[in-house]
This record gives structure tokens, sequence and C-alpha cells, in this order.
């Protein structure tokens, strides 16, 4: 997702979270439908993180197998080739690429989760509302 959708998903959110008295019922209505929409953007959104993950190790293996192997350096461990890895522009660049999904893909899960506690939210707000009309 590019930053752009994002910030305009971002911002379609603080939307959907704005209850009141006049839209309480509808948006009752409009639960299911959020609930699908984010949900298909999460799955497309963790694929995406997925293949960038897996993309930045086989940029791993290459470097590690290059510098263990190929170079005239001599590297007794790891440890010690490590750093030359995360120094390297392509890795470095795909690094921070995985950390910009990830955080988008958080976003998603914690979205979905607020519209999952939101419906009990709704329904005790009704179930107040009820009650207050029927006296009680």
């Amino acid at each position: 997702m590019t930053p752009e959708k994002f910030e305009k998903l971002r911002s379609s959110t603080i939307n959907l979270f704005k209850i009141t008295d006049e839209n309480l019922y509808d948006k009752t209505m409009q639960l299911m439908n959020y609930y699908v929409q984010y949900y298909d953007t999460y799955i497309t959104e963790l694929k995406a993180y997925k293949k960038l993950l897996m993309a930045k190790e086989m940029i791993y293996g290459k470097l590690f197998n290059d510098f263990k192997f190929n170079q005239n350096v001599m590297l007794k461990s790891k440890t010690e080739i490590d750093p030359l890895i995360h120094n390297n522009a392509e890795y470095h660049e795909k690094a921070i690429a995985v950390l910009d999904q990830e955080i988008q893909v958080k976003y998603l899960e914690g979205i979905i989760d607020s519209i999952n506690k939101m419906s009990y939210n709704i329904k005790n707000l009704i179930d107040l509302k009820t009650m207050k009309m029927n006296g009680n």
C-alpha cells in the first residue's frame, strides 16, 4: 500500500469510530461491511509483508554467502558478517520497506480488533437505550 493510500485509510478510519445517537443503528448495520473491507485489506497487506520479508531474507542469504565464501576477507563468525550485510544498500532498503509494511499490517490488525470490540459496545449502547426508553 502506498503511503498516500495508507493515509487515506487512516483518515477514513477516524469516521468509522465516530458513534452518535443518530448513527448508532446505522453503524450496527455497517459493521460487517467494515469488517470485510478491512479484513480483505489486511490479508492483501499481510501477503505483501510476507513477500517483502522473504525478499529481505533472500538478499541476506545471498550477501551472507558472498561475504562468507567469495570475499578475500577472512571472517570467522556470523557476528562479523552481519554488520557488513546490514550496511548493504539493497538490504537496508528492503529492511525499511519491511518495517513500513509491518506498521501497516499492525495498524490493520488494530482496526479489525477495534471493529470486533465495537460491535459489543454498540450492542450494549442499544440495550441501555432500550432500557431507558422502557423506564428500567
